[in-house]
């Protein structure tokens, strides 16, 4: 609505009497409305990024909004509701998900992380990054938090193609061509030498692509296998099962 206004006759004619000086009372008040409409929606985003952000409730939108209203900020009560903060937050994923689209297009190539991780509801779920250059500098986006629908290798490269095919909007070439290398944990379902999510995607029209052991996990790894051998973490870790049966 405010973009139409803007491009509309009676937005061009007051902004070029603004500039001669020959605002008249009815314009003053016009241009006054305007301003007025444009802070809102500006305020609105700031609530709702804000929201997001600290992984808060969509239902603090509205107390959030309360509170501006009680320092003087004029924020109409229209969007005082969990459906508008839902609709802010996807507007604003929207904007982010083009930027990286956007940036990946211009981008010889990108590489995948991913890794696996499982919600409060014990659902599996696919956390995916992207890494690019961006003016001669590595750059780290995250993409989305993918579910998968089997928690096995079929299940993670479907979940890495769909992230970048549907969610980033990435074509079929560049999604073949410009992928170079994919970050993974060294499970079988990522590693396995058949049928991993690897080899499947490298099948898939990436012959060039490369397979990296998460270097976090191997250390992770490496630390678990010295740790099994000291007494002390063995006694450290049976307290740490015994004070989590107390409280079960």
């Amino acid at each position: 609505m405010v973009e139409q206004h803007q491009k509309s006759n009676a937005h061009q004619n007051a902004l070029a009497a603004s500039r001669k000086g020959q605002l008249g009372p009815l314009q003053k008040n016009v241009l006054k409305l305007e301003a007025k409409e444009i802070q809102q929606p500006h305020h609105l985003f700031k609530i709702a990024f804000h929201i997001g952000k600290q992984e808060m409730p969509f239902s603090a939108f509205r107390d959030e909004i309360r509170l501006l209203r009680s320092v003087g900020v004029d924020i109409s009560e229209t969007y005082n509701n969990d459906k508008q903060a839902s609709t802010f937050i996807s507007f604003i994923s929207e904007e982010i998900k083009e930027e990286i689209r956007a940036s990946l297009e211009k981008s010889n190539f990108f590489s995948i992380m991913a890794d696996g991780s499982t919600d409060r509801g014990t659902c599996e779920e696919e956390i995916i990054y992207i890494q690019f250059l961006e003016n001669g500098e590595v750059v780290t986006k995250f993409v989305t938090l993918q579910p998968l629908k089997t928690a096995d290798a079929n299940g993670i490269e479907h979940a890495i193609s769909d992230a970048m095919l549907n969610y980033l909007r990435l074509s079929q070439e560049n999604t073949k061509t410009k992928l170079v290398a994919c970050v993974l944990d060294g499970t079988p379902a990522n590693f396995g030498e058949k049928n991993g999510a690897f080899i499947k995607l490298k099948r898939d029209g990436r012959p060039h692509l490369l397979g990296i052991h998460c270097c976090a996990h191997r250390l992770e790894l490496a630390v678990k296998d010295v740790a099994e051998k000291s007494a002390i973490y063995l006694k450290f870790e049976e307290a740490l099962n015994d004070l989590y049966e107390c409280n079960l």
